[in-house]
């Protein structure tokens, strides 16, 4: 089953592949059919499928098969200093934009840096 990942905040697919990411040993793997819209990234122990868009956008980075991308996803996190959320926690805060705490709304990105203040900024 395939893992999707979506960034946080809109990042081009041009900061992906303008060798940032060389330095954590990751880099663009090439396919035999080019496609515009699809790019790889890879490292010795797994590879990430990068969906990007008209504009140049990273729509979705997903993993498929049984390689280990855990690397790369906290590569990308350090590099570009974005969070990539699963497909199912994006799917939850999209739900929810708005949570009720004391009786007041309050907006998601308040409860988000409520918990990084609470766990650390450390990559997952």
């Amino acid at each position: 089953m395939p893992l999707s990942f979506v960034p946080s905040r809109d990042i081009f697919a041009s900061d992906l592949f303008d060798g940032r990411l060389n330095k954590f040993d990751i880099q663009e793997k090439h396919a035999a059919r080019i496609d515009g819209q699809k790019r790889y990234l890879s490292d010795a122990y797994g590879s990430l499928t990068v969906y990007i868009d008209n504009q140049g956008r990273v729509i979705e980075l997903v993993n498929y098969g049984f390689s280990d991308p855990v690397n790369i996803l906290c590569s990308i996190q350090k590099a570009l200093k974005v969070r990539l959320r699963s497909e199912q926690e994006a799917a939850s805060v999209a739900k929810t934009s708005r949570c009720v705490n004391k009786g007041r709304n309050v907006s998601v990105q308040k409860v988000a840096r409520r918990q990084k203040r609470k766990c650390g900024s450390g990559y997952r």
